[in-house]
């Protein structure tokens, strides 16, 4: 029955996100089943539907330590989208103790992101800020690279040496092996 689970996680999804948008007067209804059908996909062993599982105790219970539970578990499973939502947890305490630096970790490991994270206000734009800058850093390395390169008229490494050395000379290196004034005469070479 290969793909069972994943289509028992695709009617949770429906469930729970979907169909409330269609009938709001049902939607406590169709979250009970959505979590029903996530139970189910994440015993088979889906790392997502566990990720979506958690997400859905959490909103709706705020059931933070076996949503927890299940972040980690999916974390052991390879899933990014656990670690950043674990990573969210630390972040607001939820369910855990606050921890930024863990927070942080977990965040940067999935990237800054999740398919399924739901942020609003100014949590959606302060998040959106930092992962644009976490994944703008190597655009950043770049420009600041040939702006160097600009600046220093195409040869940025001999102008850092003249700068960093003070138009000093380094002195050259003097193979002492074929001197004939050797301190170490007294040893024998094996």
């Amino acid at each position: 029955h290969a793909g069972i689970d994943v289509a028992v996680q695709n009617v949770g999804f429906l469930l729970a996100n979907v169909m409330p948008s269609l009938r709001p007067s049902q939607a406590v209804e169709f979250r009970e089943r959505a979590a029903k059908y996530f139970e189910q996909a994440a015993i088979a062993g889906s790392a997502d539907a566990q990720v979506q599982y958690a997400n859905l105790i959490s909103e709706v219970n705020g059931t933070y330590k076996l949503a927890n539970q299940l972040y980690r578990e999916a974390v052991r499973a390879g899933s990014r989208e656990a670690k950043w939502h674990l990573g969210y947890n630390y972040f607001h305490g939820r369910g855990v103790p606050m921890d930024m630096s863990k927070a942080w970790e977990l965040m940067v490991a999935a990237e800054m992101t999740s398919k399924h994270m739901r942020l609003f206000g100014l949590e959606k734009a302060f998040f959106g800020l930092i992962r644009m800058a976490y994944k703008g850093r190597l655009a950043i390395t770049l420009l600041a690279m040939l702006s160097a390169v600009i600046m220093t008229g195409g040869d940025p490494i001999s102008r850092l040496r003249e700068s960093l050395g003070s138009g000093q000379q380094v002195p050259e290196w003097h193979d002492e092996e074929n001197d004939a004034d050797d301190d170490f005469d007294d040893f024998e070479d094996e």
